[in-house]
């Protein structure tokens, strides 16, 4: 029996032990140390040519060529640079060019990092430890028709909070609702479910005048998230005006009927700034009710993902008024409150809204209590 075979030659090994910089966390400006250590720890003797490369972010900026290297010896390769600031990636290749070697996947090693000022970094750090927390979001607040805000009305707002997060929160935690500083109602839920909205309502006997209103799920921070402060509250400013003689029942024979106004909202539907409601009051001359003359209020809502800034807001009746005012910047979600005064009977009013971008017209009109279509 014939036996065939070959003789396999003793092989060195080639490795990148360890790369690394100085400093480990260098801010702009800085000038790095990047430190290469190459070790043989075979017992035998590499007898080739090896090239040592050491690129920053695809350019070369170190080369080196060793004739041999001894088994179980050690070489140190430094180079300095001042990298720019960001992020950046370091590439070590030992190459053996033919010569062969025990193991071909030890010759590259790669280290990342980055220049960044001290408060960039603690935002990196922050980012890291925070990215797998839940987060409590309280989406929107929705508030009652404003028909129904007449004071003595018990009306319903409506706010609604979704935790993001991969599992349910077991709780308690409250959720609050504030009106003008004062808490006027709240409610402890537990094993609050993960993503899915809750609608959580609150009654209020309206009551005249300006109001500030929160609705808040975990105020006091019990559970570490993601967003401790910036998103767990919903809030609204509004107002409630006097009710009109003119709206009591019963009124003598003869009175005025009173003044309203009806507001087209069907043509901005798609619009991020719009007039979301026109409120109007009648105004008194010594003591008297003038049935023409109206304090005429509107809200602007942004109800887009951005703030607008530098809005020109016209609103006008063809053949009477002409008022033109200016909102300087308008946050997402935010509201803007503006009144005027005018003698005004049955009409229309048309509003327009200039942004940067496009123009945004709203019409209503006036009209007399029971001669509506």
């Amino acid at each position: 029996m014939l036996l065939f075979g070959s003789l396999i030659r003793p092989q060195a090994d080639i490795v990148i032990q360890k790369v690394s910089i100085d400093p480990e966390k260098p801010t702009p400006g800085d000038v790095i140390k990047i430190t290469t250590i190459i070790t043989n720890p075979t017992l035998y003797d590499f007898k080739g040519t090896l090239k040592i490369q050491i690129i920053l972010d695809d350019k070369s900026i170190f080369e080196q060529e060793e004739n041999g290297f001894s088994s179980q010896s050690v070489k140190t390769y430094q180079q300095e640079v001042a990298p720019t600031p960001g992020d950046h990636s370091i590439k070590v290749i030992a190459d053996p060019g033919s010569e062969m070697e025990l193991n071909a996947l030890n010759n590259i090693e790669e280290l990342y990092f980055s220049v960044l000022t001290a408060d960039e970094r603690k935002g990196r750090e922050h980012e890291a430890e925070i990215k797998d927390l839940p987060d409590f979001v309280c989406e929107e607040m929705i508030r009652p028709a404003k028909a129904d805000m007449i004071p003595g009305n018990t009306v319903i707002f409506y706010a609604i909070f979704t935790l993001y997060a991969n599992e349910p929160i077991p709780g308690p935690l409250a959720a609050t609702w504030v009106m003008d500083d004062k808490e006027l109602a709240k409610i402890n839920v537990r094993n609050f479910p993960p993503n899915i909205k809750w609608k959580f309502g609150m009654k209020w006997a309206a009551k005249t005048g300006r109001h500030d209103l929160k609705a808040a799920i975990d105020a006091d921070n019990i559970i570490k998230e993601k967003n401790d402060d910036s998103n767990n509250t919903c809030e609204l400013t509004f107002s409630v005006h006097p009710k009109s003689p003119d709206m009591e029942e019963g009124a003598p024979e003869g009175r005025i009927r009173k003044l309203g106004f009806q507001l087209n909202l069907d043509a901005i539907k798609d619009d991020p700034v719009y007039i979301e409601e026109v409120m109007i009051e009648p105004v008194s001359v010594e003591g008297e009710k003038d049935p023409n003359l109206q304090r005429i209020t509107y809200v602007v809502h942004n109800r887009g993902d951005r703030e607008y800034r530098n809005i020109q807001i016209t609103a006008s009746s063809p053949g009477k008024f002409f008022h033109s005012f200016y909102i300087e910047r308008l946050p997402s979600g935010e509201r803007y409150e503006m009144s005027f005064i005018e003698n005004v009977g049955k009409g229309a009013i048309h509003f327009r809204i200039n942004l940067e971008e496009s123009t945004i017209e709203q019409k209503g009109f006036f009209f007399r209590e029971g001669e509506r279509n």
